[in-house]
């Protein structure tokens, strides 16, 4: 996984005081040429950390003085166009987060041992003493999340969580959460509690239909009391806005760039030996800067999708300039391990994520759909294009939820590595690829009957079935390489 820039980092750990009551309201914080020594980095990295945290309502700041932290938002920041699109976002990621956290929680407890259980019940039991404490209640809150995702070490799932957390739990909406008359707050993390003790006794009892029902209503429940808030401080006009006109702004700037390639290669239209524009080009495409676009060419060429050759310009490569025996090396072998990552996450929340379609399922051009698989179909020997990867990312984008699509976009850059297997599998691929297509024409009948859930339920056993033959390849490298 690519290590996070220093900004990022840097502001993450002073969300964490934040959270923590380390830095209280009123507080100031320490000059930049402190916090330059501090984090020993340079004096602009820090000003970028100020400048995000100012961004996200934490700190006021002006000329001459060191950063604020303020309190609460106003109610006339409430009403404002950026706060309301704050909190849009984090209703639409309550959405997501009770369509795919559920999924994983489960798949993870099925593991728990009874050390795991006595922890989580230790955490649950320490949260509902120091209720009243909200810096406490907070940090409890994301030991219990990450408590019920623990058992995996998948590094997607766990990077999903981190986004949600950040955004949702250390968010501006949790000041305005607090503005409420505290006879409501009482309730609200009473309620809380009273839930999760409930979760433990469905875990306790291996119900785990019932566990994964509770907490999809607690999310669906977070989502509604998020827009209660503003509900009377907006207009009608605001009101029918929806998310899917928002723009992405979690994600780094060059994720934009490394997805909008690989989308071009699952599209058909890059294909190996193709040139990508040149930098230039690509500066004025998306008016950002060099460094940021150098940094989404590097990231082509570390996952093996590009290489750059000096004086030339940067070409679609698809592993094709590794040895046969680079699978067998380590860094080969952690190359397929963030393939099957990508495949177990799918395989887990597949089947909720697709069930977003049949809100949808009148604006889904089906017919497109197919007609573009049956395009690759036909250049399969030129495009050798996974169709399942393809019909993924159509139907993530048909859900017209943006953190959802967001989060896929991360993921095609590990779901990117399916074209490893042909690279690497050559003799088995042409047979898989044929059975692909076949399969994926098979299962969209179901969405031109208009049964979703049969679509749903037929594309995630196809990436089980995936995901368990990579598996064995894994397990099967790694014996080579340890011996």
């Amino acid at each position: 996984m690519k290590k996070k820039p220093q900004y990022l980092i840097i502001f993450q750990c002073l969300i964490q005081q934040i959270y923590t009551g380390k830095i209280v309201v009123g507080d100031k914080l320490d000059s930049i040429q402190k916090m330059s020594k501090e984090y020993m980095v340079s004096k602009n990295t820090i000003k970028t950390v100020i400048k995000m945290l100012s961004e996200e309502g934490f700190i006021e700041t002006k000329a001459g003085a060191r950063p604020v932290l303020i309190h609460n938002v106003s109610e006339k920041l409430v009403e404002s166009e950026l706060v309301y699109e704050k909190i849009l976002q984090i209703a639409d990621m309550y959405q997501v987060f009770s369509l795919i956290f559920p999924a994983l929680a489960v798949y993870n407890i099925e593991r728990f041992t009874s050390k795991d259980l006595q922890e989580l019940y230790d955490i649950i039991s320490y949260m509902e003493k120091n209720n009243s404490n909200h810096f406490i209640f907070r940090e409890q809150k994301l030991k219990y999340i990450n408590k019920l995702i623990s058992k995996s070490n998948n590094l997607l799932i766990h990077s999903f969580c981190d986004i949600i957390q950040s955004n949702v739990m250390v968010s501006q909406i949790t000041y305005s959460i607090d503005k409420l008359d505290d006879s409501s707050v009482d309730f609200f993390r009473d309620k809380y509690i009273e839930q999760i003790k409930q979760v433990y006794l469905y875990v306790l009892n291996r119900n785990f239909t019932a566990l994964k029902q509770l907490l999809i209503y607690m999310y669906e429940k977070n989502r509604e009391f998020t827009l209660e808030i503003v509900k009377n401080r907006i207009s009608q006009e605001k009101a029918r806005d929806n998310f899917s006109s928002m723009a992405l702004k979690n994600c780094y700037l060059y994720d934009l760039i490394v997805s909008d390639i690989i989308s071009q290669i699952f599209e058909g239209n890059l294909k190996t030996g193709d040139c990508l524009p040149s930098i230039n080009s690509v500066i004025s495409k998306y008016n950002i800067s060099l460094p940021t676009v150098r940094s989404a060419y590097n990231e082509l060429n570390e996952c093996g999708i590009a290489k750059t050759i000096n004086g030339k310009g940067t070409y679609i490569t698809l592993f094709s300039e590794y040895t046969d025996d680079y699978i067998k090396t380590k860094e080969g072998a952690k190359r397929l391990k963030l393939l099957l990552d990508a495949m177990e996450f799918v395989t887990i929340t597949l089947e909720d994520v697709v069930l977003l379609v049949g809100e949808n399922i009148d604006s889904v051009v089906i017919e497109n759909i197919e007609a573009h698989l049956r395009h690759l179909q036909k250049n399969s020997e030129e495009c050798n294009i996974y169709p399942d990867f393809v019909l993924l990312c159509k139907i993530v984008d048909c859900s017209e939820i943006y953190i959802m699509q967001e989060i896929f976009m991360h993921l095609k850059q590990y779901i990117v590595f399916g074209i490893y297997i042909e690279r690497f599998f050559p003799e088995k691929y042409p047979e898989i690829l044929k059975t692909r297509f076949g399969i994926c024409f098979e299962i969209l009948m179901y969405l031109k009957k208009g049964d979703v859930k049969g679509f749903s339920v037929a594309f995630s056993n196809l990436f089980k079935k995936s995901f368990q033959q990579l598996k064995k390849c894994y397990v099967y490298i790694e014996s080579i390489i340890e011996e």
